[in-house]
């Protein structure tokens, strides 16, 4: 993750593990579906955040790692791991970047609505395939830019202001890339509006924006042009002039082939 973001995390780890986009939100149904019901040895959950993800896996894996770089995010992890099932997973604090596990450790490896704020996505994917064996299966998650320029410029902005610790949303012929250099063969991907609509106070709210962006972002999708409108699915109230949107995802569903080898 980039500089700050393990303090900006850390200020809203609560409201992430409350947040129904993360908890309940159409991705990780999605996400799922994909995956079919196991069994799992060995899952690791990259950036596991506050755990929905690796506690969801939890029924369908022997063996769960909920990994995050935010110490925060894992007791808001454990917290949710008491008031129900669990048992079977462990907390663990690390990179995405450098991840503290032997080569070939796991059967399945996770990413949910992370990545974007990773130092070095590229890496992340090599990171995830070294830890997978052959075989394994990687399932990668987040929020996208389209391929035009000028859309790409428009989002990422809209992002970085809203957060500070936002590094960037890529295209999908970037994720194409990051795979490809990681020995990752992709079986499945989809993009588009994955996620359900996000409202913008809950939005800035999540990421404890301060007063005088969320005025430069209110500014900013009200003065959206309309290929952007389009693009978020932007739509603003007559009632009371607040904006919903949905920020473009991309789901890739991949398969660990040649063994992993260090460049």
């Amino acid at each position: 993750m980039v500089a700050g973001a393990r303090e900006q995390f850390g200020r809203q780890a609560a409201h992430y593990g409350r947040d129904a986009i993360f908890a309940q939100g159409s991705t990780l149904e999605l996400a799922l579906a994909h995956l079919g019901d196991g069994p799992w040895e060995t899952a690791l959950d990259v950036a596991t955040g506050a755990g929905h993800m690796a506690l969801r896996l939890a029924a369908r894996a022997r063996r769960v790692i909920g990994l995050d770089p935010v110490p925060a995010m894992l007791d808001e992890a454990r917290r949710g791991a008491a008031a129900g099932e669990g048992g079977n997973v462990e907390w663990v604090e690390g990179w995405a970047e450098e991840l503290p596990f032997a080569n070939g450790s796991f059967d399945l490896v996770t990413c949910r609505i992370a990545a974007h704020h990773f130092s070095d996505a590229r890496r992340a994917v090599r990171e995830m395939a070294r830890v997978l064996r052959r075989g394994g299966r990687a399932l990668v998650i987040d929020t996208c830019a389209p391929a035009e320029n000028d859309l790409d410029t428009f989002l990422n902005r809209l992002e970085a202001v809203r957060d500070p610790s936002h590094r960037r949303d890529y295209k999908v012929a970037e994720w194409f890339s990051f795979f490809a250099a990681a020995n990752l063969r992709l079986s499945h991907w989809e993009f588009g509006l994955l996620e359900r609509r996000m409202d913008f106070a809950g939005w800035v709210k999540r990421a404890g924006t301060p007063p005088e962006r969320v005025d430069e972002l209110r500014r900013m999708l009200a003065g959206a042009p309309a290929p952007v409108v389009a693009a978020l699915g932007l739509e603003t109230s007559r009632r009371d002039g607040e904006s919903t949107f949905a920020i473009p995802m991309g789901l890739f569903v991949a398969t660990k082939g040649t063994p992993f080898e260090e460049p």
